[in-house]
Parts: structure tokens; sequence; C-alpha cells
């Protein structure tokens, strides 16, 4: 069943630490590149807030509301936005931004200035899954992943 941006049901949503993602790639490649952040930096990755990943119609409204009357940031056209499709990220600290720029690519995750672009290249908290996710960093995650299991 095809679903309309800012309207994925819940089924159709993985929760990620801090907010939800689109079930499938982005939410898996999210949970891998922010447990090799983790490793790499000391830094865990996160949404600024709950609406900082996945956004329904109402929020992107919201979003817009603000951007247009001049009491918020930048903000896409309700039903146009990679968050309403669960495949964006607003990270808040610049060593979130610095680390996925530096490894997204990896994870098939883009951001300004990094390898990877992003859907918004003037916001550099802002992080889109452009996938694939490379399978270099696959082969990490599931040797991390089944390490932890033999624990």
């Amino acid at each position: 069943m095809a679903y309309r941006n800012g309207r994925l049901p819940a089924s159709a949503l993985s929760p990620i630490p801090g907010g939800r993602l689109a079930k499938g790639a982005p939410a898996r490649s999210w949970l891998a590149m922010r447990w090799y952040v983790y490793k790499e930096t000391g830094t865990w990755l996160y949404p600024t807030g709950p609406a900082s990943s996945y956004r329904s119609l109402v929020k992107q409204q919201e979003f817009w509301h603000n951007y247009t009357s001049g009491k918020g940031p930048l903000a896409a056209r309700p039903g146009t936005s990679n968050h309403g499709w669960g495949k964006a990220v607003d990270v808040p600290l610049p060593a979130q931004q610095a680390a996925v720029r530096k490894y997204g690519h990896l994870f098939g995750w883009g951001i300004a200035g990094g390898k990877l672009s992003s859907d918004a290249p003037s916001e550099a908290w802002h992080c889109t899954y452009r996938g694939p996710y490379t399978a270099r960093a696959r082969a990490w995650y599931w040797r991390q992943r089944a390490a932890r299991r033999g624990k």
C-alpha cells in the first residue's frame, strides 16, 4: 500500500533513539551509523527533537506556518519534506553534524558538506537518507551485532 508524505502509519515506522524513521533501510542504516559514530568518536547521534525525524503532515504545516510568518527556520512546503517520508533527521550538535559529514556516506546519509549531499544544503543540521549504505558498513554492523549477541 502506498502512503502519502506525512501520513505514514505507525506500522511503517521504526523507533530510533529520540524519534522515528521509515522501516527498512532508513532506520537500519541510521542505527548502524549511530553505533559506528559512537565507536569512532564517542558521540551519539540523535534528532533535535521528536519532530526532527519523521514529521507528520500536521507538524509539516506547523513548521511551514512558522517559516512563512517569520517565526521559524526554513521549512519545506507541507507534503514535500523528506521528514514526511521518514528519511531525514535534524541533528542538533556541531560534533554530530561533523560525524555525519565524515561517516554518513558509508551508511547512505547525506549532509551539507559531506560526501553525499542533503536535500537541504543550507541547513548544516539536516541529514537525508540517500541510500544505499555500503557493503563495508553493512558488514561492520553485522559483525558488531553478532559480537554483541555472543556476549
